[in-house]
């Protein structure tokens, strides 16, 4: 926690969600979440660090090389994290200026959900100050989405499936954070 000139100093954190083996049961394990909002909060943020791992051995080739989406709601707002990225074959090549190391082997080019090798993995900030007024309760939910639906993995086909591969694993810590 630190004061970036948000309204206030950083005075509590609420441990939310995490990852975890992203399958048709991912998001059973989520259940809203309540956080009594104090009365002197000047800003709220749901901070979240995900990344997705795992290939060959399903065919959508999550979780490393799809893009899965993470949606936090808060209140009636609903906040989407996503992995742009994914589908570039330069997606990782592309972010040589922002600290992925060039030149490795194998695939290092190819774009990731939410990781690149050797580029440090930024936290996404939501603002939800406006849905979490100070002083009141607010209800906080998540789920982990592909293309808009629950993840049911497939087994890759022949040609795609490699025994050396694994499965889909979204790497995930989200936090509530209130500065006063």
């Amino acid at each position: 926690l630190r004061k970036t000139n948000k309204g206030g100093v950083p005075k509590q954190v609420f441990k939310l969600f995490n990852g975890g083996s992203f399958n048709a049961d991912y998001n059973k394990k989520y259940k809203p979440l309540k956080v009594a909002i104090p009365a002197t909060a000047k800003h709220v943020e749901v901070v979240a660090v995900i990344t997705g791992h795992g290939w060959g051995v399903e065919k959508a080739n999550c979780a490393e090389f799809c893009n899965h989406t993470h949606h936090f709601t808060v209140g009636t707002k609903t906040f989407v994290r996503d992995h742009p990225w994914v589908g570039d074959n330069f997606g990782c090549a592309k972010q040589i200026d922002k600290g992925v190391v060039p030149n490795q082997y194998g695939t290092w080019t190819l774009g990731r959900a939410g990781w690149c090798p050797g580029l440090e993995v930024t936290p996404t900030v939501f603002d939800v100050t406006a849905q979490a007024p100070a002083g009141k309760e607010v209800t906080i939910s998540y789920q982990g989405l592909l293309g808009g639906k629950a993840y049911l993995p497939e087994k890759a086909p022949p040609g795609q499936y490699n025994p050396t591969g694994f499965g889909a694993q979204i790497d995930m810590e989200s936090w509530l954070l209130i500065y006063e």
